[in-house]
């Protein structure tokens, strides 16, 4: 400019050349630094989010494997509740193991461990005329495609329980048979193993207590009598007993006072008539 425009003073030369600094500091960018600092930002934003991806995937894949052991679970006790009661004991008896994450591990010699209270004992004999219906050995399952297959194992289980009914309406301890399965999943690799899913229902004979069926010989009414259905209906007669219960005397039923008129109002209809009719 000082070439070509010698004509411009000095001082306005120096302005424009002030001018034209103070335009190139103000449109100055980003350092090193902060360019590196503002990278590392989001690089710990973008690895925190796909840290929280992973763990809700692993997530779903825990829920769907605990769904698939439920749903074997429940099909296995569905399966064993079609068999007949008398059928409904074991082959042989359950084996037992040290592992806590093995449902043989509340296996107690000839009983099982329902809850840490409450120990049951196997059903191994049928009933008269049938066979033993329920093999405790381990049932493997797969389920899946290849490469996503989910595999596992059940075991079933058949005790006695103990109802305790009151009135001594249960006779020893033997009064029902609970059906027990536990579903175990088999670990991924590198995965931790999960406890074992149980399922369990009470199965009642259906020939124990039949209509018509006696009552207890003592605790009740009509003690050893028959009970059938009208025994229950609202009658003067106890339940079980055989004869109807005789009415109790009764004072006679008192007469309803006359209604005694107050000053300035008329008796009604009825009563005039009974007063003015003759004795």
């Amino acid at each position: 400019m000082d070439v070509l425009e010698p004509w411009i003073p000095q001082w306005a030369r120096k302005a424009a050349r002030s001018a034209r600094d103070r335009d190139l500091r103000a449109e100055h960018g980003f350092t090193l630094i902060e360019v590196l600092a503002a990278v590392a930002l989001i690089s710990f934003g973008v690895a925190s989010t796909l840290r929280i991806f992973g763990a809700s995937g692993r997530t779903v894949l825990r829920a769907e494997r605990v769904d698939v052991a439920t749903q074997r679970a429940q099909a296995e006790l569905d399966r064993m509740r079609t068999l007949p009661y008398t059928r409904l004991a074991l082959t042989t008896p359950p084996p037992s193991s040290s592992d806590p994450q093995d449902p043989g591990s509340r296996v107690e010699g000839t009983s099982l461990r329902v809850r840490p209270d409450l120990t049951e004992p196997f059903v191994m004999t049928p009933g008269a005329g049938d066979f033993a219906g329920v093999d405790p050995a381990p049932k493997d399952f797969a389920v899946g495609l290849a490469g996503a297959t989910i595999t596992g194992h059940i075991f079933r289980y058949v005790t006695w329980r103990d109802e305790a009914c009151p009135l001594a309406l249960c006779v020893g301890s033997d009064n029902t048979k609970r059906l027990t399965v536990a579903a175990i999943i088999d670990p991924e690799p590198g995965g931790l193993r999960r406890p074992p899913l149980w399922l369990s229902t009470v199965i009642v004979d259906p020939d124990a207590a039949p209509p018509g069926a006696q009552v207890p010989p003592s605790g009740g009414p009509g003690g050893g009598s028959t009970v059938t259905a009208q025994s229950f209906f609202l009658y003067d007669t106890p339940c079980g007993q055989p004869r109807d219960r005789v009415r109790a005397a009764t004072t006679p039923r008192t007469t309803r006072p006359q209604w005694a008129p107050r000053q300035g109002r008329t008796p009604p209809a009825s009563t005039r008539t009974r007063a003015s009719s003759p004795t």
